[in-house]
């Protein structure tokens, strides 16, 4: 190669270099412990599909969390979503850890009067570490749209998805 084309190659690969990180929106996606829990298995593995989903297509990583679903089953006969968080939050709370990834606990149910697995409430619950996080809400969403919907309802779906997931890593912060 002639040496005026070295210093043209280098320039360029140097260019290219710097941009790579924005092109494409490129970036690095969060990592949350995610676990979902449902009492009806349908339910649970529809709401696992939309997670792995959301997952796969570089929304968040996630992470194996360090809780069971037989360990947080039972918070959903709590009652109150107030009640069914303090549940999660006595369980998920202590086994928080610096510097992993926030746990979240994302209970489903299937919507009453619906004969669709894929029809759910979510109640996304996180450690309870900060006390200013609002409390937690159920959100109502329709899975089959979320996966394979058509625009602009599959982005609603996700974005009602990934406000829950949100929610819940907001209470597990401490700024």
């Amino acid at each position: 190669m002639p040496s005026v084309q070295k210093p043209l190659l280098a320039a360029a690969l140097a260019l290219a270099a710097a941009a790579a990180p924005t092109l494409g929106g490129a970036s690095i996606p969060p990592s949350y412990a995610v676990l979902v829990v449902a009492e009806n298995r349908e339910v649970q593995a529809a709401s696992r599909g939309a997670v792995e989903t959301m997952s796969a297509l570089d929304a968040f990583f996630r992470a194996e969390p360090n809780l069971y679903r037989s360990e947080v089953l039972p918070c959903l006969a709590k009652g109150p979503a107030d009640m069914v968080a303090a549940c999660v939050r006595a369980i998920a709370g202590p086994r928080a850890e610096e510097g992993k990834p926030p746990p979240v606990v994302i209970l489903a149910r299937a919507e009453p009067g619906s004969d669709s697995p894929g029809r759910v409430s979510w109640l996304c619950i996180g450690s309870g570490r900060n006390p200013a996080a609002p409390t937690p809400a159920w959100v109502q969403l329709d899975l089959a749209t979320l996966i394979t919907g058509p625009e602009p309802a599959r982005t609603a779906e996700r974005r009602k998805a990934m406000d829950c997931i949100y929610a819940a890593t907001a209470e597990s912060r401490i700024d």
